[in-house]
């Protein structure tokens, strides 16, 4: 969530001013690939 700093939240006049709406938004991030060594031991 980002909002301003309550400095940023004052109107010229020294009114503290208020949140009107929200808006959102979703980002997609991509992991990359993993690799693993998974070694297999069989007894002879």
């Amino acid at each position: 969530m980002l909002d301003l700093i309550d400095d940023e939240k004052l109107c010229g006049c020294g009114c503290q001013m208020s949140r009107i709406s929200e808006e959102s938004s979703e980002q997609l991030d991509i992991i990359p690939a993993q690799f693993q060594v998974i070694q297999n031991v069989r007894f002879k």
